[in-house]
């Protein structure tokens, strides 16, 4: 049996916007159950590029997630591969979103781009 990706999402220590890093990690995993094991870390500084790549590198991870929130209604998504580099999306919501909704469009972000970065094997040599 093949080892599974390992996926890590990073938020900040101490996120205010708790129920939806509970969700986010949740529909991660669902999301991408089938092919990863997902680890939620909390780090004081999730802006610091190079403490990320070498945390993902420590950890054998096939992807690194990072979430910040920039405001309460503003979130940035950044995905790291070491054979692709950084990739970031910008989500919006509305005041109204509840906080359980916002994670679960958060934890489908990060699964959609994850598999938009997955590495795609080059076809059978004939």
């Amino acid at each position: 049996m093949a080892s599974p990706n390992i996926i890590i999402v990073v938020i900040a220590l101490a996120d205010p916007h708790d129920d939806a890093s509970r969700a986010m990690a949740r529909t991660v995993q669902d999301s991408l159950a089938d092919t990863a094991l997902v680890v939620v870390r909390e780090e004081a500084r999730p802006d610091d590029t190079a403490m990320l790549t070498q945390l993902g590198t420590d950890m054998h991870a096939s992807a690194l997630a990072v979430v910040q929130w920039t405001d309460d209604t503003h979130a940035v998504l950044r995905i790291y591969r070491a054979s692709r580099g950084w990739t970031s999306r910008d989500v919006e919501f509305g005041h109204d979103d509840p906080m359980a909704e916002r994670g679960r469009t958060l934890g489908l972000g990060i699964a959609s781009m994850v598999r938009a970065t997955e590495e795609v094997p080059p076809p059978p040599v004939p």
